[in-house]
């Protein structure tokens, strides 16, 4: 039976209040040393407070007290690699996932979630293929597969479309209903956007600067995520529904009791718990949109909001949904007016090329194709920003280091506030768009501080959001078709020292003056789309 302190630590350790959590589990623990829960426990909320070493202690005496037990073992991997021993986290992963026994979907996730960090997405999707062979369409594998699938780009778009339905039939079918909604084409909508990230988050800046310019719309914002000062703003472009605490059966009566006819999803599978709500039928009209560069594989969100760019003819047998192409580029960035204006970089003999993805887009692909640009730039160097977990993060730095060469990749320190991370990009000649997961924060962010960008534009969603994003501000010649172009415009920036100080001093006004930043004329694109499908819906609804 649990102890109410372990109780009460675990509720506080839910909430995020990890401090409150360790401070009742070291009182409890002084009393009761050998309790194997309230150590296991402590060991997870050391891991969230950035302590592997105290981490690693409490799983080696979690495991004192009870010998072998899965979940203590687990732990204990997960605090090798956090404590930046890889191999013997790989090893103790490796073992759990062979143990004789009931089949631990667990381990198998954490051993692929290893191999993810080390900078191994393909090793990452064999791993989870053969977790899934022994223990079944299991949720947690599924998910991570579908993540691991978007990095590694070893995949068919026929297999990862495949992924995503085996995902979505965990949730059951969609339930056959009538709507009450009037089926009148030209009325007036209720629209709704579905998101977690209605707060200080990338995707905020894609949504922000033309959700206030909708017009025959009533726009409702369920927010599924934690609030914040960004959160205010939102709240005073339409109607807010604060939604972190409802079932998806609540959230199913708060739409419906909205009479919402279009129902936009901008998260896709990185809110699972939406997709949840959403398979059962929540609105007329279900859509999704910019969270998520791939198929929900959910029969119930019958479109997928794109581009011709990032899906071209030919896109659509990759997805279960209909694609609802937008005019232009998919995606309009709202940068915010605080952001430091762009420097020149002091006089260097060599080039400075950058990324400032998470280490997770950068696996063994894309850090080939870099060692190639690298080694057409003699003299040139790499800078990466610090990965989270800077000891867990070494065997993805390694791995790294060799495909450029040795001393050629420069970390830089994590900086939490935007303005200081920005600021990194005044030593930064050209940024290197990841393959075959492109950035769209980055892209944007290195444009708007005169950065110019080079990406690959590959055969399907993912890698193609740079082509789209450089095509809207005019530089569709840095969108490279395969990698030796991609190398070769690479190259053929750095040589070019009088263009990239242009760049420096007029990307910003190119991109201000850009289709990316035209707020109003991205509002009446994307009410187009949504009438477009209302219209759809509505030639095909029953008539009282």
């Amino acid at each position: 039976m649990t102890a109410p302190a372990v109780r009460d630590a675990l509720a506080s350790h839910a909430a995020g209040r990890h401090d409150a959590a360790r401070a009742l589990l070291l009182r409890y623990l002084a009393a009761k040393p050998r309790d194997y829960e309230a150590l296991c426990l402590f060991a997870d909320v050391q891991l969230a407070l950035g302590d592997p070493a105290q981490a690693l202690h409490a799983t080696q005496r979690a495991l004192a007290a009870a010998p072998g037990t899965p979940g203590a073992l687990l732990l204990h991997a997960r605090a090798l690699a956090a404590s930046g021993r890889w191999d013997d986290a790989l090893s103790r992963a490796a073992d759990l996932c062979h143990s004789p026994g009931a089949a631990l979907p667990h381990a198998w996730k954490l051993r692929s979630d290893l191999l993810l960090k080390a900078g191994a997405p393909s090793q990452s999707v064999g791993c989870l293929r053969e977790g899934l062979a022994l223990c079944g369409d299991d949720e947690t594998l599924l998910l991570s597969l579908v993540y691991a699938q978007n990095v590694a780009g070893c995949d068919t778009p026929a297999q990862e479309r495949e992924t995503h339905q085996r995902l979505a039939r965990l949730l059951g079918p969609a339930q056959p209903r009538h709507w009450p909604n009037l089926p009148e084409p030209d009325r007036p909508l209720n629209l709704a956007i579905l998101s977690s990230d209605l707060k200080l988050h990338s995707c905020a800046f894609f949504l922000q600067g033309w959700l206030p310019l909708l017009d025959r719309v009533r726009l409702f914002l369920y927010s599924t995520g934690v609030e914040d000062d960004t959160s205010a703003r939102f709240k005073r472009m339409g109607q807010w529904r604060a939604c972190a605490a409802l079932s998806p059966a609540g959230l199913a009566d708060l739409i419906a009791s909205d009479a919402i006819d279009v129902l936009i999803d901008a998260n896709g599978w990185t809110a699972p718990g939406h997709m949840r709500a959403f398979a059962p039928g929540l609105a007329p009209v279900q859509a999704t949109f910019l969270g998520y560069p791939g198929t929900t594989g959910v029969p119930s969100i019958t479109w997928r909001l794109v581009d011709s760019v990032t899906d071209p003819p030919g896109a659509e047998a990759a997805c279960t949904e209909r694609l609802r192409r937008l005019d232009g580029c998919l995606w309009h960035f709202a940068p915010d007016p605080s952001w430091p204006e762009p420097t020149t970089p002091a006089r260097k003999p060599a080039v400075t090329f950058g990324s400032f993805n998470h280490s997770a887009k950068v696996g063994e692909r894309c850090m080939a194709l870099w060692g190639r640009v690298l080694r057409a730039v003699p003299g040139s160097e790499l800078v990466v920003k610090s990965p989270p977990g800077v000891a867990a993060a070494a065997p993805w730095l390694a791995r790294l280091e060799s495909h450029v060469g040795p001393g050629r990749v420069r970390v830089l320190p994590h900086v939490p506030e935007t303005s200081g991370h920005l600021a990194l990009y005044s030593g930064v000649d050209i940024a290197l768009d990841p393959t075959p997961y492109n950035g769209t924060t980055t892209t944007c962010e290195a444009i708007w501080m005169g950065v110019p960008v080079v990406t690959l534009a590959g055969d399907r969603h993912r890698s193609r959001v740079g082509a789209s994003l450089l095509s809207s501000v005019g530089l569709a010649e840095l969108a490279a078709p395969d990698e030796d172009a991609y190398v070769s415009a690479a190259s053929g920036l750095a040589s070019d020292p009088s263009r990239l100080a242009s760049f420096r001093t007029s990307l910003r006004t190119r991109m201000a003056n850009s289709p990316l930043c035209d707020g109003p004329a991205y509002a009446a694109k994307f009410e187009r789309a949504v009438r477009g499908m209302w219209r759809e819906w509505c030639a095909g609804a029953p008539h009282p």
